[in-house]
């Protein structure tokens, strides 16, 4: 299943044209979870389950590293403080001295 309009976005076709994505690229995008819910028991449906099983364990794989990052610098709440308090706490985690 190819993802809902991921090869027509804009930033996409530009990218093609450009020659820094190739055009004959396949998009490997979860699948809408009402589709997959409403089609009719059988071969088919168990096929598409185990895939998008597949894709959810390397999606899982890729993500949890940069969870643990940002936990560790402590960016849950990024968005709510000001600039300087994120710059210099993410130095202060990272081991650079503060004066």
């Amino acid at each position: 299943m190819n993802a809902y309009g991921a090869q027509r976005r804009p930033k996409v076709i530009q990218s093609q044209d450009e020659g820094r994505i190739r055009s004959d690229l396949q998009w490997h995008i979860a699948a809408k979870r009402g589709k997959l819910k409403a089609m009719a028991d059988g071969p088919l449906k168990e096929t598409l389950r185990a895939q998008e099983t597949r894709k959810a364990q390397i999606r899982s794989r890729v993500e949890h590293p940069f969870h643990v990052v940002k936990n560790l610098f402590g960016y849950r709440k990024v968005r709510y403080k000001g600039l300087a308090k994120t710059r210099r706490n993410s130095l202060r985690c990272s081991g650079w001295p503060i004066w």
